[in-house]
């Protein structure tokens, strides 16, 4: 599965150790990793969870969706 998270514009910072964590902008969703890989896919499961609490609690999502490429910081 393609990771594409432009429609939630996301924030990468790099930790002093090397590792790296991540902010989406646009939901209260944060999540780390130690490679960007890592971090990657745990950014898609972060957000797929936080969605799917959206979904099971019958809530509208919060947010106006745009369509972003990732920022670095």
């Amino acid at each position: 599965m393609k990771k594409d998270f432009s429609w939630f514009p996301v924030k990468i910072h790099t930790n002093e150790d090397g590792s790296y964590w991540a902010e989406f902008l646009s939901v209260p969703v944060f999540t780390q990793g130690e490679t960007l890989a890592e971090l990657e896919t745990n950014m898609q499961e972060a957000l797929l969870c936080y969605l799917d609490s959206l979904l099971k609690n019958k809530q509208r999502l919060p947010i106006t969706i745009v369509n972003k490429s990732p920022v670095y910081a």
